[in-house]
């Protein structure tokens, strides 16, 4: 990975997230996937240029009616930043 040499402008922070049912509380590995597509359009609707500090994480949900059934909550946290001086 490059460092990050340039000067640049926080946007701001962006979260989105996806509820999944009937699955496993692990976070499977297109979840990444996911989650870099989901914050880099994200970033694109600020006119950001980047995404730093990206973070994913899940919980696992009860879904309550009749009958119960299991879901998995993944959310995807970054900043969106623009470069310049």
């Amino acid at each position: 990975m490059e460092e990050l040499n340039q000067p640049y402008t926080k946007i701001g922070r962006i979260q989105v997230t996806r509820k999944v049912y009937f699955s496993d509380y692990a976070a499977p590995p297109q979840l990444h996937e996911w989650a870099t597509q989901a914050l880099r359009e994200e970033a694109g609707k600020l006119n950001a240029d980047a995404v730093i500090l990206p973070e994913v994480t899940s919980k696992q949900l009860d879904i309550v009616v009749f009958p119960a059934f299991p879901a998995t909550e993944y959310r995807a946290i970054g900043v969106a930043i623009r470069f310049g001086k």
